[in-house]
């Protein structure tokens, strides 16, 4: 995936719809996954998110562009996106989705 391309989730979840889970702070994301050992989901089938952590809904059909991409020590991928309204990481998750580029 191209920094600056505008893209989509595909989600493998058997869902009719699915919502990704939009960070505002990768450090806390980091933080919370690397050394407290937390769950912290990246996709989920309902608008409704009972992470403590600062986060948003978003549609996996609403387009963004992809900003930036980031790799931690233990080789999990995150990926910045600029929606219509917002900024924020995905937390990368080859099992629930992929990235593909619109167009």
């Amino acid at each position: 995936m191209r920094k600056g391309s505008l893209c989509y989730i595909k989600s493998k979840k058997n869902s009719l719809h699915s919502y990704v889970v939009l960070y505002s702070d990768i450090n806390d994301v980091i933080n919370e996954r690397l050394r407290n050992n937390s769950w912290m989901p990246s996709i989920l089938t309902s608008e409704i998110c009972k992470n403590p952590k600062q986060s948003t809904m978003k549609s996996t059909n609403e387009p963004f562009l992809l900003i930036d991409e980031y790799k931690d020590e233990k080789g999990g991928f995150y990926y910045k996106c600029l929606y219509s309204d917002m900024f924020g990481w995905i937390i990368g998750s080859k099992k629930q989705f992929e990235l593909v580029e619109k167009g």
